[in-house]
């Protein structure tokens, strides 16, 4: 019996886990646009690389359970010597329930998505910008019927001018630059594998401190950024699943540490990240270079 097969799906099942070790580093310490990139592409290829592996090996590795599902001149001896009935078992049904917490995410953003759109339909709109009647403390950007962005009244009052400027340029940013999509792409990828859900967050902080960048930008002044943030997260986080961005998302302390004395700088654990996205994809090559060598010899074998 060879353990080729094994050692690779642990590697595969581990680097997840490695990548998100180094995920919220990165998104304090890379430029926001480039760790926002870089840890959604990271998510995605990790998440969708151990699912399809998963898949594969359960498929190949049953055909001595399940002889139905396979061609017929695979030899189901030759399969079991080099990949454990057992292991591909375990595999399968680690597929099948991943892929149906994926699925049962991509069904709440639906849903989601359907009830934000079906409420800001129906509220007066002053060019992108819809105010409510509200007290409270509210604020966030909608990535539907062109982009909303919903303000309180209760907000307004309790900003300066300068911080209303600060707040709306913030979710204005999160339409322009469709920072919902990272966010939908980093909820998915960690419903599809849950190792991944500090990779999620750190999506999300690196969202947010590209919009913060953005609003320094337009009002010139860090700290009246960082206490329309303190207010804005007055209003809790958002629901996840990226359907509405509010300024009061992530972890608000450490943007607001990083908005008044910068980011921290970690080369190390960027070049980690770029490293464990690397070997996601290599490992999920030879996976399956390694079984399609294995099916060839199955069917030569059962000829």
């Amino acid at each position: 019996m060879t353990m080729t097969v094994p050692v690779l799906m642990l590697l595969l099942l581990g680097l997840p886990a490695a990548g998100g070790a180094v995920a919220s580093r990165c998104a304090r310490s890379l430029p926001p646009a480039v760790a926002t990139v870089l840890l959604t592409i990271f998510a995605v290829s990790a998440a969708v690389g151990t699912l399809a592996a998963l898949a594969l090996v359960g498929y190949v590795g049953t055909v001595d359970l399940l002889p139905a599902l396979h061609p017929a001149d695979w030899s189901a001896s030759e399969i079991a010597a080099a990949l454990p009935v057992p292991v591909a078992a375990g595999a399968g049904v680690l597929a099948v329930a991943l892929t149906g917490r994926g699925l049962l995410g991509l069904a709440r953003t639906l849903r989601s998505d359907r009830a934000v759109v079906a409420t800001v339909a129906g509220l007066a709109a002053a060019g992108d910008l819809v105010v409510l009647p509200d007290p409270g403390i509210l604020a966030y950007a909608v990535p539907a019927r062109g982009g909303r962005i919903v303000v309180s009244a209760g907000m307004l009052r309790a900003l300066s001018g300068p911080q209303r400027r600060a707040l709306l340029v913030h979710e204005r940013a999160h339409l322009v630059h469709h920072h919902h999509r990272y966010l939908r792409l980093g909820y998915l990828a960690a419903m599809l594998n849950p190792l991944l859900g500090p990779v999620e967050r750190a999506v999300d902080h690196a969202v947010e401190r590209w919009a913060d960048d953005a609003a320094v930008r337009a009002v010139g002044d860090r700290a009246v950024v960082a206490q329309a943030i303190g207010v804005a997260a007055v209003a809790g986080s958002s629901r996840r699943g990226g359907t509405t961005l509010a300024a009061g998302r992530g972890d608000v302390v450490a943007r607001v540490r990083d908005l008044l004395d910068g980011p921290p700088r970690r080369p190390a654990s960027d070049a980690l990240l770029v490293v464990a996205t690397v070997l996601s994809w290599a490992v999920v090559a030879l996976l399956v270079v390694h079984t399609h060598g294995l099916i060839e010899t199955a069917e030569l074998s059962g000829s």
